[in-house]
């Protein structure tokens, strides 16, 4: 399945690309199109490409995620392999990004379905985590930290987001607001989810 923007997303997107246009003029709008979209495609050899595997930094990304993920540790798959605010260890920036949402290429197609499925596993394995031995302190913020994380996977999922997940998310905010039910974090986080995500957080 290729990544598709999710509605919400489209208007801010259109402002900033907006934003870049008012300031070319129009004769040279088509030529910098083209060559924007050939600057995103090439690959950076010595950085992210080998002769063996132009897409290793990719499938080193993976590879970790699956490792923290069998080691119990899917939070920090999140924050180490897609937490955008991590950009010097996560890497899931510039070129990681733009093949995940612009595949040109069969190979892309293929890294960017790898791409998702591990969005999805570390989403899934984050809300199977079980945090009843934990104290009520730290379950609450391991529980905060948890949905702020799933949230953020399914931001990346875009317009295709498994129901199963939005289903796991909403339950577990529910489980928070009755050990917090004063938190404005979770209520502003419920508000966002709703408007993104009507039918599942309108119940």
């Amino acid at each position: 399945m290729s990544y598709r923007m999710h509605t919400s997303d489209k208007e801010g997107a259109m402002m900033r690309l907006a934003r870049v246009l008012e300031q070319i003029p129009l004769e040279d709008q088509a030529g910098l199109l083209e060559g924007a979209e050939r600057f995103l495609r090439k690959r950076e050899s010595g950085v992210h490409g080998s002769k063996e595997d132009p897409y290793w930094f990719e499938h080193r990304l993976i590879g970790e995620a699956e490792c923290l993920i069998a080691d119990g540790r899917p939070v920090e798959a999140w924050l180490e392999c897609l937490n955008e605010s991590n950009q010097g260890r996560s890497g899931f920036t510039d070129q990681v990004r733009r093949i995940y949402t612009r595949p040109h290429t069969e190979a892309e197609r293929k890294v960017s379905e790898e791409l998702r499925s591990m969005i999805i596993k570390i989403a899934t394995a984050i809300l199977a985590t079980d945090l009843s031995s934990k104290s009520k302190s730290a379950r609450y913020d391991l529980a905060w930290q948890s949905v702020r994380a799933v949230s953020d996977c399914l931001i990346l999922l875009g317009a295709d987001v498994p129901q199963e997940l939005l289903d796991g998310l909403r339950k577990r905010i529910k489980r928070l607001k009755k050990m917090k039910p004063e938190s404005s974090e979770l209520k502003e986080l419920w508000e966002e989810l709703k408007e993104r995500y009507s039918k599942a957080f309108s119940k």
